[in-house]
């Protein structure tokens, strides 16, 4: 009797524990987007943001590859549609990244005569990375979910999924003007809504040659970005740690990884 009693009990407690199937089939993409805004901030703390400057601390490592590390700064600043991402290493061999969205068109930086890094190609071939303000997330005043009419993309919502050993909400977002091959999938936490994961996966179709993609010679590639360490400034509740990797497949990998840490934030001190 004892035993038995000592199951049921067991059994109970491990279903409190499992994810409420029941209520994520309830949910609408709407309702997502209406708590992950919420997450941050209200209405009136939102609306009250209109530019936004990041200082930060990077580290840059190369995860797959020729080995390589080294430590830098960098500078994330925001207004409305409009958007400037520098990533400075120390590293002289390497002058880093930048990325621009001007409100028209996006702007990616040479790291050499003619030449752009893997993940500036990345962003370069598929600007509605940039164009929607996915990039940087709701680090960013650019951030898609801020605006989703005005974006006029195609989301829906895929439910529970687990991603790296958690239990995340899934949402499929398809850019108004993009590339059919290119996958974007963005995760929220389930008990906050924030949004803690994005990722683009890209596979070469067979049907065209790489120079006509200016992808080089990989076949696949999957840029990341993760988020976490959520602080209150000015009344949201924003992320000081942007992590940012790229990995390219075919007969080798090549994977690097950014690593950002938010030392300060500024609301409204953009100048035009």
């Amino acid at each position: 009797m004892k035993m038995s009693r000592m199951f049921f009990v067991c059994l109970f407690v491990a279903c409190l524990a499992l994810p409420s199937f029941g209520e994520d089939a309830k949910l609408q993409v709407s309702d997502v987007i209406t708590r992950h805004l919420e997450s941050i901030g209200t209405a009136s703390a939102r609306a009250a943001v209109k530019s936004r400057s990041i200082r930060a601390s990077v580290h840059y490592q190369i995860l797959e590859g020729t080995p390589g590390s080294s430590e830098g700064v960098g500078m994330l600043v925001s207004d409305a549609r409009r958007l400037s991402i520098a990533l400075k290493p120390s590293d002289t061999q390497y002058p880093g990244e930048q990325f621009v969205f001007d409100g028209s068109k996006s702007l990616i930086a040479l790291i050499a005569p003619s030449t752009r890094s893997m993940l500036g190609e990345f962003l370069y071939s598929h600007d509605a990375i940039l164009r929607d303000g996915l990039l940087g997330g709701s680090l960013m005043t650019t951030w898609a979910l801020l605006d989703v009419n005005g974006r006029k993309a195609t989301i829906k919502f895929d439910g529970l999924k687990k991603i790296d050993g958690r239990n995340l909400y899934e949402i499929s977002y398809i850019p108004h003007k993009a590339d059919a091959d290119l996958l974007i999938h963005l995760y929220f936490e389930p008990d906050t809504f924030r949004h803690v994961k994005t990722m683009y996966d890209f596979s070469v179709s067979p049907s065209f040659s790489h120079n006509q993609l200016r992808h080089g010679s990989y076949s696949r590639y999957r840029v990341e970005e993760n988020f976490s360490d959520f602080r209150v400034t000015d009344g949201l509740t924003l992320p000081s740690k942007w992590t940012l990797r790229c990995t390219a497949e075919s007969d080798r990998t090549l994977s690097i990884e950014w690593q950002v840490t938010a030392d300060t934030i500024m609301h409204n001190n953009v100048v035009d």
